[in-house]
């Protein structure tokens, strides 16, 4: 892998997009007779931060290296952050089954840490004696910035539904018209976010 050059597109879109689809599906045929609504929005919203996160831990990954003897190859950076969580997003599949597969989830996630620290001195050519070290700094901010990223993304998204919520007595059919326009908006929301990336 290391060897291999690395087009973003095509990994995106035969690789990071399919994968990290396993788990946000399972997730929504998890949650989808208890609560539909919630199952399609936290699904939508799951899969399209999977896709930042993967933007954001190569941009992560990249800008530390050199701190810690690596180089700031911003190629190899998109390698480890496509490729690491790999078993985490196979693994996600398992959450559809209740207890058992958030065991196998949680230790999917787990081990696709150890791919990271395992690919570190491989791909970003950090000394085997600082791969430790720079993996930890690494998960250490993407927790940081996937928090915020997941505080601002809730901001963004919901940002006005309470205007929504008061006004949706007014609609006809006022029972299923607000839960429908949430839906719709959300699927243009998300391939308005794919378009973007992939022009981008």
């Amino acid at each position: 892998i290391a060897r291999e050059p690395i087009e973003l597109v095509p990994v995106f879109t035969r690789y990071v997009m399919i994968l990290a689809a396993i788990p946000a599906i399972a997730g929504f045929l998890l949650l989808l007779f208890w609560a539909p609504f919630a199952a399609f929005s936290m699904a939508i919203v799951g899969y399209i931060l999977s896709l930042v996160g993967v933007f954001v831990t190569a941009k992560i990954v990249e800008i530390m290296a050199p701190n810690f003897g690596g180089q700031p190859d911003a190629d190899a950076a998109l390698k480890l952050a496509a490729f690491a969580p790999t078993v985490a997003w196979v693994a996600g599949g398992a959450i559809i089954i209740p207890i058992l597969g958030g065991i196998v989830a949680l230790a999917g996630g787990l081990y696709a840490l150890y791919t990271l620290y395992l690919g570190v001195p491989i791909i970003m050519r950090v000394p085997q004696e600082k791969a430790l070290t720079f993996t930890l700094a690494v998960i250490g901010v993407a927790i940081v910035v996937n928090i915020a990223v997941r505080l601002l993304t809730g901001v963004f998204i919901y940002w006005g539904w309470e205007s929504s919520v008061n006004l949706a007595e007014e609609t006809r059919d006022s029972n299923k018209t607000p839960g429908r326009a949430a839906i719709v908006s959300t699927v243009v929301l998300l391939v308005t976010y794919l378009a973007v990336g992939a022009a981008v």
